[in-house]
């Protein structure tokens, strides 16, 4: 499996036309080609450019790259429940883990060593 970030919409380095994290099942065919197919599609924030799965397998943790020129607006992380298989969602119906990025235009997200802190 192979999860996807993408661009959902326009910045100022991108035109973004994506529709948010693709959840992908490699396909092999009887000529013995191998392709990535589209399984999943799922809508969690803008611009989910960027993903890290926990070391548990079980937290995707996504980092929404989106800021205005005049820093008014910030990027988000989300995090998200990851289920083995490739289902992706919110822990709680209805409840979503976001926090602000501090900034603008946040493009990377790194577990550290003592998988405790992002």
């Amino acid at each position: 499996r192979l999860l996807i970030g993408s661009y959902t919409r326009q910045e100022g380095h991108v035109d973004g036309k994506a529709q948010g994290v693709y959840s992908t099942v490699l396909a092999r065919y009887a000529s013995g080609r191998l392709e990535f197919v589209i399984d999943e599609v799922v809508r969690v924030c803008e611009n989910p450019s960027f993903l890290v799965l926990s070391p548990k397998g079980d937290r995707l943790n996504v980092v929404s790259e989106v800021g205005s020129k005049d820093g008014e607006e910030e990027g988000e992380v989300c995090a998200l429940k990851y289920i083995s298989g490739g289902k992706i969602g919110w822990f709680s119906k209805g409840k979503r883990r976001v926090v602000g990025s501090g900034g603008r235009c946040p493009c990377h997200l790194h577990i550290a060593d003592n998988s405790r802190n992002l």
